[in-house]
């Protein structure tokens, strides 16, 4: 199996699917997420997430993957995640894992696909303890 099934089949089974990713759009988010003044959610999440709030940083990092209100930007997407990961959430960390796993966004990195789904794991995120025991398994960094 190659890489990149390999990577899309651990996000059907751990349900990183477009169907299955929401964005948070109940009313406590927007009220914690909107910035004074702004109606708008997609820039209220923008507000935030330049403020550095991590959960809006995901936040965006969704619109940007799905297109919600915006053209589909993988690479924005991307970033919008890293930052957020890079202040721990350990959601975020998850989806960069999987995003340098196969490619998406940015190139195709299964040590650094290890190290974020790694750091997911240990916050306790199961859906990154299963993709980084899967990955392993699957001998997925060899030949790196």
């Amino acid at each position: 199996m190659n890489k990149r099934k390999l990577v899309k089949v651990i996000g059907l089974i751990c349900g990183l699917t477009q169907g299955s990713i929401a964005i948070a759009s109940g009313s406590d988010n927007r009220t914690a997420m909107r910035g004074e003044g702004v109606s708008d959610p997609l820039a209220s999440y923008r507000l935030q997430a330049k403020k550095g709030i991590p959960e809006a940083q995901y936040q965006l990092g969704l619109v940007y993957q799905l297109g919600k209100g915006v053209t589909p930007n993988p690479q924005e997407a991307f970033e919008w995640y890293l930052a957020a990961a890079r202040q721990g959430l350990a959601e975020a960390q998850y989806v960069i894992g999987l995003m340098y796993a196969d490619g998406t966004g940015t190139g195709s990195d299964p040590y650094e696909a290890l190290e974020w789904l790694g750091k997911a794991a240990l916050q306790g995120h199961s859906k990154a303890e299963f993709a980084y025991n899967y990955l392993l398994d699957a001998d997925f960094a060899t030949g790196c």
